[in-house]
């Protein structure tokens, strides 16, 4: 599995995701449709699919026009609102697809909707969607917008570690605007889905936040050495002196091998990515669960 980071507009992120084997690829949230066709010509790989996570214009404005340049692809949403949109996925398939990933997890998220669960026969007869030899699972992450979809990658009988690619959900040390949803979903979306993912998945967020973000974690952790170490870092990264599109992404960076850096030799900067066990040290946020569930 490569993903090849695509930096778009003023601090958007797409994602060329590409099965090695096959040389199929799939692009995430494809906002500059030139852009991706010139990646897709650079890599010399097969574009089939689109995997939009959600409606907003920065992510799936460039729909429409790429399936008119590059015709038969198939667009994934879970949102009508998504433009070109051929494979719409249901929230109640996401769900049972986020069941299989972290059941007890979701179980517990989805305590009042248990008819959502799978049997076990369902789940051996549900076939995931594929990339080539890659296989892509759809998680309900509503909230954001009431349509967001996070895409879970994993490439089957093989050591690689997933990718979770998380749209405006999930952002390095901080999470997405509630424009159409509440504190209990983004808790059940961050929390009780992506969080109870495997710890080593790399991680892949909408947009290049991470300096404010850290900053409003320094504001509410002023003693936690991860954030300031970060922080320090993203400012030598992606502050004022650099322009977009020719730096590193700041999902990861400053961190020694075996506190979340992968490998150089597994062919992705480092740099470009971050890893669900590394969130865990930085993110801010702050749950009084009996709070959020008490209401309603």
């Amino acid at each position: 599995m490569k993903v090849e980071i695509l930096p778009a507009l003023t601090d958007n992120y797409m994602y060329l995701l590409i099965d090695q084997d096959t040389r199929e690829a799939a692009i995430v949230d494809p906002v500059q449709p030139q852009k991706v066709l010139d990646a897709v010509k650079k890599h010399g790989v097969k574009l089939t699919t689109v995997l939009t996570t959600h409606h907003h214009w920065d992510h799936a404005g460039g729909n429409e026009k790429l399936v008119k340049m590059e015709p038969g692809l198939r667009v994934y949403g879970g949102d009508g609102r998504v433009g070109a949109l051929t494979q719409k996925v249901s929230h109640l398939t996401a769900l049972k697809e986020s069941w299989q990933v972290t059941p007890a997890a979701v179980q517990s998220a989805g305590r009042r909707e248990r008819h959502c669960w799978p049997s076990e026969g369902q789940q051996r007869r549900r076939e995931p969607r594929q990339v080539g030899s890659l296989s892509v699972k759809c998680l309900s992450t509503p909230c954001h917008t009431s349509g967001h979809i996070c895409y879970y990658v994993t490439k089957p009988n093989s050591s690689e570690p997933p990718a979770v690619f998380t749209g405006d959900t999930l952002f390095v040390a901080g999470c997405g605007k509630f424009f159409e949803g509440t504190p209990e979903e983004m808790y059940k979306a961050l929390i009780e889905i992506l969080g109870s993912l495997d710890p080593k998945t790399r991680v892949y967020c909408g947009h290049e936040y991470t300096i404010n973000n850290l900053k409003f974690a320094r504001h509410v952790e002023p003693s936690n050495p991860s954030i300031q170490e970060k922080l320090a870092w993203a400012k030598g990264e992606v502050g004022p002196g650099a322009r977009w599109g020719e730096r590193p992404c700041a999902g990861h960076g400053g961190h020694q091998e075996g506190e979340g850096q992968l490998p150089s030799a597994q062919g992705l900067s480092p740099a470009c990515i971050t890893l669900l066990s590394l969130q865990a040290s930085l993110r801010p946020f702050r749950c009084f669960r009996s709070q959020i569930f008490s209401r309603g």
